[in-house]
């Protein structure tokens, strides 16, 4: 208004419309609008008085200033939106470049790995063909990348395996995953190998089967220290094993000759009859011995029949209460109606024993408990007889619990160190396992299971 007088009625509107492209530009078309029509309304109100000449028509003039005003809106909007949208893709962009860059790098990282790995790792498409082949599966099969990448994986298979290889593929088309097992392939030379093989799926995005995924680890070297080490220990047990016998045999052959050699020199036969006795019961307990030595190796004699475990532990606890020390109690938790179990009843009557008053001994003096515990149980759909014995006794570290089968080891003052080796020898001759948890001070709990008889007439 105070421009008027010398710049006259267009300047209000000018400056009002630089205000609205500024808005536009900064602000958006809302504020904009707004702008534009407050200005109309106010150019109408404080200028309409003061036309230029006769005849001036306000709304004529407000047209045109209306009509570039939406225009130049529609433009800055237009132009917004262009930025906005150059800006979002520019973003978008940038992310999918961080992206990629971010999976070019997990991916060269991969091919470092599988290219640095001992193992061979190679991936075989869906028609059996090998995709890649890394470093490690030169290295141990002898074909080079170029031979055996498109060469069906069957070439590194023996034909005794060639089997064993469809059905892991078969499974694996499946959606199924071979753990890993240890097996035999052939190298380029026609030599074999022993490897650990492990096989899975590799899928799609979408979760469709796109190859298969084939590590092989050599273990040839390791199967031959492994082989080297049973040998070993074979040749160790098999020397105390040795060791004992002899000791026990010349001890008894020792009684045997001079017990016979003083019968002979005994001038009648009624001197001679003790004697010829104790030659009797030296020569019982060779026989025991080697019984014992049997049934360690699986290769005692046994009549098989149809036995009710809690049956057979009530007839050989009243036994065993005599033979233990007063202060050591037998306590028994026997199930009625046991399924039947196929085995000897000499044999199992052993094994009661031995297992029970080995608890006893470990017990002492007392006082003490000893459990004796017979149920029935199912583990993967075949029902088995359960055969426990606790006791509270001292317990066994795990140096001592790591030898107590072995045949000769004995931590008493007394015996052979022979009973549970041969129990151990008749458990694993009629199909069973025995298994032992114990700790120094807390005591120990033996437990023997066995398969029920397979006649259903003693099935329960």
């Amino acid at each position: 208004m105070a421009l008027y007088p010398l710049l006259g009625a267009r300047i209000p509107l000018l400056t009002v419309t630089v205000a609205i492209i500024v808005s536009a530009r900064y602000f958006g078309s809302g504020p904009s609008i707004a702008g534009t029509i407050a200005g109309a309304i106010a150019w109408s109100l404080l200028f309409k008085s003061r036309s230029l000449g006769p005849g001036n028509d306000s709304v004529g003039r407000l047209v045109p200033y209306l009509v570039a005003s939406f225009l130049v809106i529609w433009m800055m909007e237009a132009l917004r939106q262009s930025r906005r949208h150059a800006e979002e893709r520019l973003a978008h962009l940038r992310a999918e470049s961080a992206r990629r860059e971010r999976e070019q790098r997990f991916a060269a990282q991969l091919r470092a790995i599988v290219e640095s790995s001992d193992d061979a790792i190679v991936s075989i498409d869906l028609n059996g063909n090998i995709a890649s082949w890394n470093r490690a599966a030169e290295d141990i099969f002898g074909y080079t990348s170029e031979e055996a990448i498109g060469k069906p994986i069957s070439t590194l298979t023996p034909a005794e395996c060639a089997r064993e290889e469809a059905e892991m593929i078969a499974l694996i088309q499946c959606g199924s995953r071979v753990k890993t097992l240890e097996t035999v392939r052939k190298r380029r030379d026609g030599s074999q190998i022993e490897v650990a093989l492990t096989i899975s799926p590799i899928h799609n995005d979408d979760g469709s089967l796109a190859g298969v995924s084939y590590i092989a680890r050599d273990i040839t070297e390791r199967k031959q220290i492994e082989q080297h080490l049973a040998q070993s220990q074979k040749l160790e047990s098999l020397g105390v094993l040795a060791g004992g016998l002899a000791h026990d045999f010349n001890n008894l052959l020792t009684g045997i000759m001079g017990n016979a050699s003083l019968a002979l020199q005994m001038r009648t036969p009624e001197k001679a009859q003790e004697r010829i006795a104790e030659v009797l019961r030296a020569c019982e307990r060779v026989a025991l011995l080697v019984s014992q030595m049997l049934a360690y190796a699986g290769k005692g004699a046994f009549v098989l029949e149809q036995v009710d475990l809690s049956q057979q532990v009530r007839e050989i606890v009243p036994l065993i209460r005599a033979s233990i020390a007063p202060a050591v109690a037998l306590e028994t938790r026997l199930t009625d109606g046991l399924p039947r179990i196929e085995g000897d009843r000499s044999q199992m009557q052993q094994i009661v024993m031995t297992l029970i008053m080995n608890a006893a001994e470990a017990i002492g003096d007392g006082p003490g408990t000893v459990v004796i515990v017979t149920t029935a149980t199912t583990s993967g759909g075949e029902r088995r007889v359960v055969f426990e014995v606790k006791d509270d006794g001292c317990g066994m570290d795990d140096a001592t619990k790591a030898c107590i089968f072995d045949p000769f080891f004995t931590t008493k003052f007394t015996g052979r160190g022979l009973s549970l080796a041969a129990a151990l020898g008749i458990i694993r001759a009629l199909h069973g396992e025995i298994s032992v948890e114990s700790a120094t001070g807390r005591g120990s709990v033996f437990r023997v299971v066995f398969p029920v008889s397979e006649d259903p007439a003693h099935r329960a």
